[in-house]
C-alpha cells in the first residue's frame, strides 16, 4: 500500500471515529413571543430563528463532524447574544430593549447578520434588499420607543 492510500485510508477512519463526538441536539422552549410588522416578522422567522431562537432546525449536515461542533457553537453562541424566543423579556426593561433593536439594526445594515456562511448554505438565510430595509425601519423604531419608555 502506498503511502498516499495510506494517508487517505487513515483521514478516512480518523473522521469516521469523530462522528462518536456527537454534539447535543438543543431546542429549549419554544415560547414565540415575538411581535413584529408582517413583513419584519416573516423576514426575522426565515432568516434569523434558524440561530436566534429555540426552534433551530437541525438539517442533515449539522450532525456531521467536524462541521456539527461549528454549527452547535454558532447557534449557542448567537442565543446567548440575541434569542427571539425570550424577545418579550427583553421588552419588560427599556435598556434592554433599546440595546437589542440597536444591535439588531447596526447587525443587519452592516450585512454582518445573517453571516455569509449562512447565506452560502441556505437560501433562507439571504434577505433582500425591502427585508433589509424593513427591519432596519422597525429596529430604529423600536429602539426610539424604548429609549422614550427608559427612565432617566
Amino acid at each position: 500500500m502506498s503511502g498516499r492510500t495510506r494517508g487517505w485510508l487513515f483521514g478516512l477512519a480518523a473522521i469516521l471515529a469523530i462522528q462518536v463526538l456527537r454534539m447535543p441536539v438543543r431546542n429549549g422552549s419554544a415560547q414565540d413571543g415575538f411581535e413584529a410588522p408582517p413583513e419584519v416578522r416573516s423576514a426575522v422567522l426565515t432568516a434569523c430563528f434558524q440561530c436566534h431562537s429555540e426552534r433551530a432546525r437541525w438539517p442533515w449536515y449539522t450532525q456531521i463532524a467536524p462541521f456539527s461542533w461549528f454549527v452547535h457553537a454558532q447557534v449557542e453562541e448567537a442565543r446567548k447574544r440575541l434569542n427571539f424566543s425570550s424577545w418579550k423579556d427583553y421588552l419588560y426593561d427599556p435598556g434592554t430593549a433599546a440595546q437589542k433593536f440597536g444591535a439588531i439594526n447596526q447587525m443587519v445594515r452592516s450585512d454582518a447578520m445573517p453571516p455569509w456562511y449562512f447565506r452560502a448554505l441556505s437560501a433562507r438565510g439571504r434577505l433582500t434588499a425591502a427585508q433589509r430595509a424593513a427591519i432596519e425601519t422597525w429596529a430604529i423604531e423600536g429602539r426610539a420607543r424604548a429609549l422614550k419608555a427608559e427612565p432617566n
